[in-house]
C-alpha cells in the first residue's frame, strides 16, 4: 500500500475508552484537485470507494497480530471526491493501548481506497484506547487525569 495525500482523516477526539467511540470526518479532494473530471468511466487504478477502519495491532517479540475491529464504507462521488462524517466503536473488552518492553498494542484510524486493478492507497492517524477512568501503562500520565 501507498500513501494517499488527497485523503484527510480528522479525528474528534484521538483518546477512547473501552465501549466507547472514535468520531470524525473524512474528506478527499476530486481527481485534479477542482471536480471537473468525470469518473464514471473508470480508468485502470482509479479509486472507487474508501473503507475508513480502527485497526488494532501488536508489535514486538512473538507473535504479531493485525485486526479490523470496526469499519464504515465510503463511497466516491463521480468527481472522486468525499466529505462524511464517522463513527468507529472500541469494543467494551478493549484491549487498552499499551507499550512496553516485550510488547505494543497499538490502535490506528485508517482510510484505505479501492483502487481498481491497483495496489489501494493508505492514510493513517494513530489513536490511543485508555483504561475507563484510570491510568494506562505508559511513560506519561492518563491523558485524562489533568
Amino acid at each position: 500500500m501507498s500513501y494517499d495525500d488527497r485523503i484527510r482523516v480528522d479525528i474528534d477526539d484521538d483518546i477512547a475508552e473501552p465501549g466507547g467511540s472514535f468520531t470524525g470526518t473524512l474528506s478527499r479532494t476530486p481527481l485534479d484537485g477542482g471536480g471537473s473530471v468525470d469518473s464514471s468511466n473508470l480508468p485502470m487504478g482509479a479509486e472507487r470507494s474508501i473503507r475508513v477502519a480502527l485497526i488494532m495491532r501488536t508489535e514486538g517479540r512473538g507473535d504479531v497480530d493485525q485486526r479490523t475491529i470496526a469499519e464504515v464504507g465510503v463511497e466516491l462521488d463521480r468527481f472522486g471526491s468525499a466529505s462524511t462524517p464517522f463513527s468507529l466503536r472500541v469494543p467494551p473488552d478493549g484491549p487498552i493501548s499499551y507499550d512496553g518492553r516485550l510488547i505494543r498494542v497499538v490502535w490506528e484510524i485508517a482510510a484505505i481506497t479501492d483502487r481498481k486493478l491497483a495496489f489501494d492507497k493508505r492514510t493513517s492517524a494513530p489513536v490511543v484506547v485508555v483504561p475507563r477512568g484510570g491510568h494506562g501503562h505508559y511513560r506519561y500520565p492518563h491523558p485524562r487525569s489533568s
